[in-house]
């Protein structure tokens, strides 16, 4: 529950029951005296003014139900039709939600209880562990559905499903179908984790899936293929070798990037992992490499079954010794390291490379999901990937279900919009190439490359018959990753937006993708424009926003905290960092508020945040919070709670010698928010996050719809002559709150509605005619 900030919901609850009366009475006044009607217009007024600030005070404390009260209460009780309009319709749409729930979860029992008996019923392990990952998969919806109401978890069938499903998870492992056990224990794990019960097994069949993946491609393909045939689908394409080079993973690879890499990490790291931990994970890394049989077709050398009992033998043997140790040090690192080498090159002969490519990622393991080795043939990716502009075609891609690189969308005013390239289309070639079995890494390389070159992208566009192949020739040019988007789009430039989702309210809109170098500029040119056009409040969207750069999270955060107060409250304080080691050197200053003059934190604002919001976005959204409750700052925090990356990485050259250079990423430290709270999630701790203030729970579907309709509102895809698509072709954003699709956001906006008042006539007028919005 949200710290209080407001009045007791008992008083808010009591003055919901006097806008009633207040209402039921002047609906029965007889004919009145002027001076009886200024009376009664003056109360309404009172009246109109004590529900605002109560349905405020509703949403600070995190009463959903008072809130939800006050909006039945707004339609009868003022003159505003705009204000009752707005609320009332909210209230609907929190009725349709609650009505479609009911109905999810009652379907989801339903499912439930289906994929049970079909498990039963099935005679062939391939259908049984279908039915056990359907059937898990309603589970964890109907979970989620639920609220993560834990009594779920406690009913006889998921119970017993879940009993199932670990012993088919452990039977698939043991016969080595390692996929069929990745995906049980995967589900396992999203069903409990936030106990984290099955996050080992999860994570040692992702390992060996991680194996398989990078050192037998082939193999790879052939498993991926066979687990879509028996779940029904069709296979996939012949594999492609040229995509793939186990060589290339391993070249330049040397022993003293993993002396050094655990030297840091036992030195460093955030938990203070020692040497043993790491050299124990390191070598259970290496029995997992030795017992995946499906790399014997990339080394054949594994299938000697007496060289690889042998091999096995002598890590077993070592891991004894580790544990008896009296003290490690970066001596019996350098000696383990070349043991684990020789006894490689005696017995089963793999290439020295991958031994400690193998263990140095295995040692990694035992740090956290953040910390990694940037080995030499990702160095260039991983730099290029930290830069918030890069030279290429500009578009987004990811790998799709099939393996595919498939464009998520074209950036606005880049040559691959330009050029035609469409969300969904398929790159199935790069100059010629064909592209099934590159990985994402690979894709990027190929796609980009110096400005003003050219390069042919071939997409496939459609599905059965319908598909074509289209071939584009686009010449590269500098990309630069815009952060901060608006509302509504004017044109194909992605920074000329229509800021204002409510122009007659002068309540603004600004959405953060991301903190890159730009984002601070682009955020206070928007600002600008927005109080051009009359301000009165605003919504500030961190949904799905994975975070960036710190300093420009601490700038955005400074616009919105009154510098006097916050330094009576928390010394300024954005974010300070802590670390469980012991070590006072890691730890750094904290990062504080910078002194700008502004007016934002006179505006009544609303954040939105969600499970999608990581890291930097949760810095922002949590002091936020914590200033607001200091009354340094006027917010509520609005939708679920965050992801819960609260930690800091460092970036650490362990090979500075000449290239090809290594590097690590390594977890130093964790972020505390300026109240105390540290937001980082950690295995088998439920609280992590920063929680809202007022959590308005979206219906998956809904969630889907929303981000779909927002990704088709902010492409203006061009034509044939270059022009952008008339207004009643594009997709229309005012769609998220009249359609119903974005609960959380027409929450926000109706919160804000009640904290202002409409414009005045003059300063609608003085804004452009396209930027106005109804």
């Amino acid at each position: 529950m949200p710290r209080h900030r407001a009045r007791t919901t008992a008083t808010i609850v009591a003055a919901v029951g006097l806008f009633a009366s207040a209402t039921l009475g002047t609906a029965l006044l007889p004919a009145a005296s002027t001076s009886s009607i200024d009376h009664i217009s003056t109360e309404r007024a009172s009246l109109e003014s004590e529900w605002s600030q109560d349905l405020w005070d509703a949403a600070s404390a995190g009463d959903a139900r008072a809130f939800r009260t006050l909006l039945d209460a707004a339609a009868e009780a003022f003159d505003d039709p705009t204000l009752a309009l707005s609320a009332e319709a909210l209230s609907q749409r929190f009725l349709e939600r609650d009505d479609a729930r009911a109905v999810l979860i009652a379907e989801q029992r339903q499912e439930l209880a289906e994929h049970w008996g079909a498990f039963q019923e099935a005679d062939q392990t391939e259908d049984r562990e279908l039915a056990l990952l359907d059937g898990l998969g309603a589970a964890i919806t109907l979970h989620m559905l639920t609220g993560n109401d834990a009594s779920v978890l406690g009913e006889a069938t998921v119970r017993d499903l879940v009993a199932a499903a670990e012993a088919s998870a452990a039977l698939a492992e043991g016969e080595r179908r390692w996929f069929q056990a990745a995906e049980l224990y995967d589900r396992l794990h999203g069903l409990y984790e936030f106990d984290a019960r099955y996050l080992d097994d999860r994570t040692r069949a992702i390992k060996r899936l991680a194996l398989v993946a990078i050192y037998a491609p082939k193999r790879n393909h052939e498993l991926r293929s066979e687990r879509l045939v028996a779940a029904g689908e069709d296979p996939l394409p012949p594999f492609n070798p040229s995509g793939v080079s186990v060589d290339e993973r391993l070249d330049g690879i040397k022993s003293r990037m993993v002396e050094y890499a655990l030297a840091l990490s036992d030195a460093r790291h955030v938990e203070g992992t020692p040497y043993r931990d790491l050299m124990i994970s390191g070598i259970r890394a290496l029995q997992l490499l030795v017992d995946t049989s499906d790399l014997y077709e990339s080394f054949p050398q594994l299938q000697d079954a007496e060289n690889r009992a042998t091999y096995r033998g002598v890590l077993e043997r070592q891991l004894v010794e580790l544990r008896d140790a009296p003290a490690i040090g970066p001596r019996s690192v350098r000696t383990l390291i070349d043991r684990v080498q020789e006894w490689n090159r005696q017995t089963i002969a793999l290439p020295d490379e991958l031994i400690l490519r193998v263990f140095g990622d295995g040692a990694m393991a035992a740090l956290d999901e953040y910390s990694e080795i940037i080995w030499p043939d990702d160095v260039t990716q991983f730099e290029r990937s930290t830069r918030g502009n890069f030279s290429g075609i500009g578009v987004s891609i990811h790998m799709n279900e099939r393996r595919e690189i498939e464009v998520v969308t074209p950036l606005d005013g880049t040559p691959a919009q330009r050029a035609g390239v469409r969300a969904e289309d398929v790159v199935v070639g790069v100059n010629g190439e064909r592209t099934y079995g590159f990985t994402l890494n690979q894709a990027v390389e190929k796609i980009t490359g110096p400005k003003s070159t050219p390069v042919d992208i071939t997409v496939r566009r459609g599905e059965g018959d319908d598909a074509e192949e289209i071939t584009y020739t686009i010449v590269r040019d500098t990309v630069e990753l815009k952060t901060v988007k608006g509302w509504e789009r004017i044109d194909a430039t992605d920074d000329n937006w229509n800021w204002m989702i409510d122009a007659q309210r002068g309540i603004g809109y600004v959405r953060l993708t991301g903190f890159t170098e730009n984002t601070t500029a682009d955020f206070g040119r928007a600002i600008t424009e927005m109080q051009r056009a009359g301000l009165q409040g605003l919504i500030l969207d961190l949904r799905f926003n994975r975070g960036g750069l710190l300093d420009q999270a601490v700038e955005i955060t400074s616009r919105f905290v009154d510098y006097a107060d916050g330094r009576n409250a928390y010394g300024r304080v954005v974010v300070s960092t802590r670390n469980n080691n012991g070590d006072r050197q890691t730890q750094s200053p904290p990062e504080r508020l910078i002194n700008r003059p502004s007016p934002l934190p006179k505006l009544p604002v609303v954040v939105l945040i969600n499970e999608g919001s990581a890291s930097a976005s949760e810095i922002v959204a949590g002091a936020i919070q914590d200033y607001t409750e200091a009354s340094a700052a006027r917010a509520i925090i609005l939708g679920q709670t965050t992801y819960g990356k609260g930690s800091v990485q460092n970036v650490l050259a362990i090979d500075t010698g000449p290239s090809p250079r290594a590097l690590m990423k390594l977890t130093t430290q964790y972020y505390v928010l300026p109240g105390g709270r540290m937001i980082h999630r950690r295995p088998g701790r439920e609280e992590h996050g920063v929680t809202p203030d007022l959590a308005v729970q979206m219906l998956p579907e809904r969630v889907a719809e929303s981000l779909r309709l927002r990704q088709e509102a902010d492409v203006l895809v061009l034509d044939e002559n270059g022009d952008i698509p008339a207004p009643e072709d594009r997709a229309d954003p005012d769609a998220l709150i009249s359609e119903g699709l974005d609960l959380q956001l027409h929450a926000a906006l109706v919160l804000l509605q009640s904290q202002t008042k409409p414009t005045t006539a003059a300063a609608m007028l003085d804004q452009p005619e396209d930027r106005r919005t109804p």
